[in-house]
C-alpha cells in the first residue's frame, strides 16, 4: 500500500491510498486507489494552531 496527499486543481486536499492487485506470479495487474477529501479537516486543524 502507498499513501500520499494530493492537492487538486481546485485546491481540495485528498488523502489517497493505492493498493496493488497482484496475480499468482506476484506481478501487479491492477491498482485500486481510494481517495478521501480531507480539505475541511485540514482547514479546522489550521484554525486550531
Amino acid at each position: 500500500m502507498e499513501s500520499s496527499e494530493v492537492i487538486t486543481p481546485d485546491n481540495r486536499i485528498l488523502d489517497t491510498n493505492a493498493f496493488p492487485i497482484k496475480d499468482e506470479d506476484g506481478s501487479v495487474k491492477n491498482v485500486i486507489i481510494v481517495a478521501k477529501d480531507i480539505t475541511e479537516k485540514r482547514r479546522i486543524e489550521e484554525e486550531m494552531i
